[in-house]
C-alpha cells in the first residue's frame, strides 16, 4: 500500500517559493513566517472542517471529504496591539495573496494630513416654535431615585433652546430620524437603562408641521436603551437643552478652527494634543491599506475617502479629549475597575457598503499616556463617540449669516 499524499505539500511548495523568509513549524499545526527586513511576521494555523463552521485544528491529517483552510495573522511585535491583521484563507491563492501583501514596501505614513475645509450650513429659521411635546414614559424600570431624576430633568427642560441646537442636514433644514440621549437614569451600566429621549421628524411632512408650529414633529420619551450606543449624547451639554447658561468656548477652539480653515488639519490636531494613527494617515491620502497593519481583514476601500474627509473637515479636536474622559469614566464605573487604555475604543464614522460583523470605520480612543488617538480600526461593537462629543458644533446646529461672516 502506497503511502498517502502529504495534505500540506501545495502548502510547503508555496512557503519554499519565497525569497528571504525564515520557516518555523509547530506541531501543532502552525508555521511562522518571519523576514529580517519586515516589522510583522506571518502565523499561519492550520485547520480543516467537512461542514458547517466547526474547524478542528490540524494535527497531521484530514477525514476524508475534509476541506483545508488556513487561519493568516499578521504580527507585529510591541505595537498597540499585537495581532495587527487576520484573515481565514480558504484556499492557496488567497494565502498566496497575503504573502504577496506581506512581501510588498510598506509605503512612508504620511508626515502631515491635510482636509479641504467645509463651511457649516447655513440653518433655516423655525417659521413657528413647533410645540413641546408629551413626555411617553414606557421604561419598565425606573426606581424611585431615578423618577424623581427624571421629574427634575423634565422640569428644567427648556424646549425653545433645545429645538435651536438641534442638528440640521447640509441645507440648514432640521435634521430627519434623529435621536438624542439627554440623560440616562441609574448606575453606569452595559446594559439597557432608563433614558431621557428626544426624537425628530421621521418624514419631510412631519418635519413641514413642526416648521410650521403643529405637533407630531417631535417626540420626548423614557424608553430603556443602551446609553453607549447613541449616536449622540447631551448629558453632558445640558446648555443645550435646561436653562443652564452656556459657557464660553475655550480659546483653543477658534485657533483648532482657524488651522482647520486652511486645510491644516494635523496641525490643529498637533495643537488639541490629538494624535493621528499610521492607518489613518495612509487613508487620508487614499492608500487602499491592502498589506498593511489593519486591525482584521478589511482593506480601505479608496472610494470612502470623501466620506473620511467629510468626517474629519467636521471634527472639533479640542472635544476629544474631554469625550473620551467620559467615556473612560463610564465603562471604569460599568466595569467596577478602570479599563486599561488602547483595549477599547469609539467608532466616529462607519464606512458604506459593509456587510461583515466587524465593520472598518473612523475611531478615537485613549493612548497609555491619556492622548486622545484618531485611527482607523475594525469593530463589531455599536458603542459610539456621541457625535457632539467629536462634532464642531457650529456643524451640528449650523449657522446663521452673520455667523458665518464673523
Amino acid at each position: 500500500m502506497g503511502s498517502q499524499p502529504d495534505p500540506l505539500a501545495p502548502l510547503k511548495g508555496l512557503i519554499a517559493e519565497q525569497v528571504g523568509v525564515v520557516v518555523e513549524w509547530d506541531g501543532c499545526g502552525a508555521v511562522t513566517l518571519s523576514r529580517a527586513e519586515s516589522p510583522t511576521r506571518i502565523v499561519i494555523d492550520l485547520f480543516w472542517h467537512k461542514t458547517g463552521f466547526d474547524a478542528t485544528r490540524y494535527q497531521g491529517g484530514t477525514p476524508e471529504g475534509a476541506l483545508l483552510h488556513y487561519w493568516v495573522s499578521w504580527i507585529a511585535p510591541g505595537t498597540r496591539r499585537d495581532s495587527k491583521r487576520f484573515r481565514i484563507c480558504h484556499n492557496l491563492q488567497q494565502v498566496a495573496d497575503e504573502l504577496a501583501a506581506w512581501a510588498s514596501p510598506v509605503p512612508e505614513v504620511p508626515a502631515v494630513v491635510t482636509v479641504e475645509s467645509a463651511a457649516p450650513a447655513l440653518r433655516q429659521p423655525w417659521l413657528n416654535m413647533p410645540p413641546a411635546p408629551e413626555p411617553r414614559v414606557s421604561s419598565s424600570v425606573l426606581d424611585e431615585a431615578a423618577r424623581a431624576a427624571l421629574d427634575r430633568d423634565l422640569g428644567c427642560l427648556d424646549w425653545p433652546r433645545l429645538v435651536a441646537h438641534w442638528p440640521v442636514a447640509v441645507d440648514g433644514s432640521p435634521m430627519l430620524k434623529t435621536r438624542v440621549l439627554l440623560a440616562a437614569y441609574g448606575p453606569p451600566t452595559s446594559r439597557r437603562q432608563p433614558c431621557l429621549m428626544v426624537c425628530g421628524a421621521d418624514t419631510k411632512r412631519d418635519m413641514k408641521l413642526a416648521l410650521s408650529g403643529q405637533p407630531g414633529g417631535f417626540t420626548i420619551t423614557v424608553t430603556d436603551e443602551f446609553a453607549d450606543n447613541q449616536s449622540d449624547s447631551w448629558a453632558a451639554r445640558r446648555s443645550w437643552w435646561t436653562g443652564i447658561p452656556e459657557p464660553a468656548e475655550p480659546p483653543l477652539a477658534d485657533q483648532c478652527r482657524a488651522l482647520l480653515a486652511e486645510g491644516e488639519f494635523s496641525q490643529a490636531c498637533d495643537r488639541a494634543g490629538v494624535e493621528l494613527g499610521d492607518l489613518l494617515r495612509h487613508a487620508a491620502a487614499g492608500s487602499t491599506l491592502t498589506g498593511s497593519s489593519v486591525t482584521h481583514y478589511v482593506d480601505f476601500n479608496p472610494t470612502w475617502v470623501p466620506v473620511l474627509h467629510a468626517a474629519l473637515a467636521r471634527l472639533g479636536p479640542w472635544l476629544l479629549a474631554d469625550g473620551l474622559a467620559r467615556v473612560e469614566a463610564r465603562l471604569a464605573a460599568s466595569n467596577k475597575k478602570p479599563l486599561k487604555r488602547s483595549t477599547w475604543s469609539r467608532r466616529l464614522v462607519d464606512f458604506p457598503g459593509q456587510s461583515q460583523q466587524r465593520k472598518l470605520g473612523l475611531h478615537a480612543e485613549l493612548t497609555p499616556d491619556g492622548q486622545p488617538c484618531l485611527d482607523i480600526d475594525a469593530s463589531a461593537s455599536n458603542a459610539r463617540l456621541p457625535l457632539s462629543d467629536w462634532t464642531d458644533p457650529r456643524f451640528l446646529a449650523g449657522v446663521t449669516t452673520a455667523e458665518r461672516l464673523a
